[in-house]
């Protein structure tokens, strides 16, 4: 229903007055719990309202004055400046919130007052009650819009009450000026000033936005205008995207990547005034504050956008943060020299899982690497392709804090595909599902540290570096230098196999669980194993279990065979074709059936150490004892006696040789037992390890088994590894020599100067 004066009438159809008092009455519909009910209200009472004298000091103030469903103010401090708006809400006091989710403010008078003194300029009332100014440092209140304004004319300047500065003088250099701007500066000023600044929404809308000169800066709150999670009022506007631009010439420019954004000005553009560092949200990305992902939600254009950014600033080091929790991308992240994904914390890691689609030649198109060769990225699946230029290698690029997985836990074919790198770190990673783990065909100076590669259930390798021609390439690669310092493989048939390596080094990194062997060199020389681990290791079918050394040079200073490893018949360490094998302090205590397993193979060409002690080349040997290897060797059904006219042959019931190599020496005992042997001449009897290159050297002998009637020894002659049984006087000098009976026994010891080869 209209409302109607005394008389009558409507208020709408009344005449029109410009002579306002405070003591007019208004009509107001007051807000009560029972619904609307329309009060009279003075002049002066409304200005009292906007002026917020009604504010309160505290919340329980404001809901004790206020019922369910209105709205009151809190005074922010004791100095009155400004006042927080409430609502109250069946008795409780919630946030009036603004559209960018922020809670309502406002400056009170007693603020502009304040902004006005912090100018320089004395505030005082009013046109409206009237004032003179005695001097231009006085700044006169007009009540009617809260504003202040300095008279730049003759002091004094009497103002007469129910004044206006158009009524008394007019604006212009020598009268009235208005010092309103004065209190927009103070309020922006103050702790909390920002909030009056405009801010962009999103990336769509500033795109929009025309800058008018180089260095004009906007706020950006969000990239997306819409967020794709739930809660996004309580996340900052840096891990929504936003950020400070800046406007700048487009020349050699070009737009739209996350750093750079087009304008309707084309001479202009804005960009993002914190370069060096970057978020993936700056960049478009959708990731979640908690553990998660939505398939639908692709970050993958984000990334790519890095990847862009990146080409642009060639060798400008550019760090990019991943500053949620958990992302999903649909293809493979591309990386390229001096490229950093990170993040914020690099001991806390992020989450990312790979859709399993593959690039496109638009995309990446293909790559002509060091050698020559062509680089096709569209023809594989990996959760990062790191990028070289034509003929060149991905420098410094670094992955930190990422763990990522394949969606659905389905296989790619790599998980780091690296093939050309240098100084590139990976650090406090993890990598799962992989069929290879990292791949590289000539990558120096790498390093990865506190890495962990867990390959799919059809996993091959966890690190695999071959040549660019492939594995029987003579030269070409694969690297050097390369350093994995805490570095797990687990779920792949070998943790490692490299070829054509160099000078790299494993510290306390580790095999474990559905490992088939631990690690494959082909002729990689200046190799560095530390404090190797194995666990779960047992690899059916194949030659080595822990390692295999092809034309290689490895030093391993420290082995564990820490936790249910299965050796089976063959040798744990294998070395062939001119390889040269240094094991050092190895414990290979939790194999199964620890007793009497092979240690190490090496064929004829090879050398083998085991705690600086020679091992003869060509035998399988080793004994283990608590977990630790015996230096006693022991070469089963490898002594045997026969005679110097006629050979001849035996049955044997004993033919154990053990032996020990220590300071350039071989001590060994030896007992063969037979019967019917059908040899004749001197007995000799032969097996040893190694010639002697010595002086002829004379060995002790006990001859349970033989009716000779005298002392015997053995002889071992220059460069031979047969001994010669003979008789021996009372001055120990040697006679004829012991003659092979048919049936005997004997046991006999000393030690020689062996020849290796």
């Amino acid at each position: 229903m209209m409302a109607l004066n005394t008389n009558g009438k409507k208020i709408s159809s009344l005449t029109r007055t410009d002579k306002l008092n405070d003591a007019d009455v208004l009509p107001f519909s007051s807000f009560l719990e029972s619904g609307f009910e329309t009060k009279a209200a003075t002049l002066s009472g409304l200005r009292s309202l906007l002026y917020f004298d009604h504010a309160v000091v505290n919340l329980a103030e404001g809901l004790e004055k206020t019922v369910s469903g209105q709205y009151f103010h809190v005074w922010r401090t004791a100095e009155k400046l400004w006042v927080d708006e409430y609502l109250n809400v069946d008795g409780i006091a919630e946030a009036s919130l603004n559209e960018n989710g922020e809670q309502k403010s406002y400056p009170t008078p007693n603020a502009v007052i304040d902004a006005i003194r912090n100018a320089g300029f004395e505030p005082v009332d009013s046109f409206e009650d009237g004032f003179e100014l005695k001097t231009i440092g006085q700044a006169l209140r007009w009540k009617a819009n809260n504003m202040f304004y300095s008279w730049r004319g003759p002091h004094p300047k009497n103002v007469p009450a129910n004044s206006t500065p158009e009524t008394t003088g007019g604006f212009g250099e020598n009268a009235w000026v208005d010092v309103s701007d004065l209190t927009f500066r103070g309020q922006v000023t103050a702790p909390d000033g920002l909030k009056l600044i405009g801010v962009c929404p999103d990336v769509d809308t500033l795109k929009k936005m025309t800058p008018v000169a180089i260095g004009q800066r906007i706020k950006l709150r969000a990239y997306h205008a819409r967020p794709w999670f739930a809660g996004h009022n309580s996340i900052c506007s840096d891990l929504l995207g936003g950020g400070t631009l800046e406007a700048v010439s487009s020349e050699g420019l070009t737009a739209d990547d996350g750093e750079l954004f087009s304008t309707p000005n084309p001479a202009l553009m804005w960009r993002r005034v914190q370069f060096g560092s970057l978020t993936l949200e700056q960049l478009g990305a959708k990731g979640l504050p908690t553990d998660g992902v939505v398939p639908g939600d692709d970050s993958w254009p984000a990334f790519y956008r890095a990847y862009n950014i990146m080409v642009r600033n060639k060798y400008k080091p550019i760090r990019f943060k991943l500053s949620m929790r958990s992302y999903f991308v649909s293809k493979p992240i591309i990386v390229t020299s001096w490229m950093t994904l990170e993040t914020e914390n690099p001991e806390i890691g992020v989450f990312i899982t790979y859709g399993l689609q593959r690039l496109t030649k638009d995309d990446l198109p293909d790559a002509v690497n060091v050698g020559g060769q062509i680089e096709e990225f569209d023809k594989i699946t990996a959760q990062f392709i790191f990028h070289h230029e034509y003929k060149s290698y991905t420098r410094r690029a670094q992955l930190v804090g990422i763990d990522i997985t394949n969606i659905n836990n389905q296989p790619s074919d790599y998980n780091v595909y690296h093939t050309h790198s240098n100084r590139c770190l990976f650090q406090n990673c993890r990598f799962i599902g992989g069929v290879v783990g990292e791949f590289s065909r000539d990558s120096y100076s790498c390093k990865f540290d506190n890495v962990i590669f867990q390959g799919h259930s059809t996993g091959l390798i966890g690190s695999n570096h071959i040549p660019r021609g492939g594995y029987n390439e003579p030269v070409s690669g694969s690297g050097t230098s390369n350093e994995y310092s805490r570095v797990g493989f687990s779920g792949f048939a070998v943790s490692i196999e490299h070829v054509n390596g160099s000078y790299s080094k494993f510290s306390t990194c580790y095999s474990e669980s559905g490992t088939l062997s631990c690690f494959r060199f082909h002729r990689c020389h200046g190799y560095v194993m530390d404090s190797y681990g194995a666990e779960n290791v047992s690899g059916v079918g194949l030659d080595d279990r822990f390692g295999y050394l092809n034309g290689s040079s490895v030093t391993i200073t420290g082995f564990d065979s820490a936790h249910n490893n299965v050796l089976g018949d063959n040798a744990a360490f294998v070395a062939v074709n001119g390889s040269q094998l240094s094991l050092i302090n190895p414990n290979l205590l939790n194999i199964n059936s620890v007793t009497n397993k092979k240690i190490v193979y090496g064929d004829s060409s090879s050398l083998i150490f085991i705690r600086g002690q020679r091992v003869m080349p060509g035998m399988t040997i080793g004994v283990v004892d608590n977990g630790q290897i015996d230096v006693f060797y022991t070469a089963t059904n490898q002594a045997k006696v026969s005679g110097s006219t006629t050979t001849g042959s035996a049955t044997y019931s004993t033919r154990n040789l053990h032996y020990q190599v220590s300071g350039g020496c071989v001590s060994f005992q030896c007992e063969v037992a037979w019967t019917g042997h059908t040899g004749t001449g001197t007995m000799l009897l032969t097996g040893l390890p190694y010639s002697n290159i010595g002086p002829t050297t004379l060995l002790s002998c006990i001859s349970p088994g033989l009716n000779v009637g005298s002392m015997i020894a053995g002889l071992l002659n220059y460069k031979s590894n047969t001994i010669r049984i003979v008789h021996v006087n009372q001055v120990g000098g040697a006679v004829d020599g012991v003659g092979l009976p048919v049936d005997g026994s004997i046991i006999i010891s000393g030690t020689y100067k062996p020849e290796w080869r």
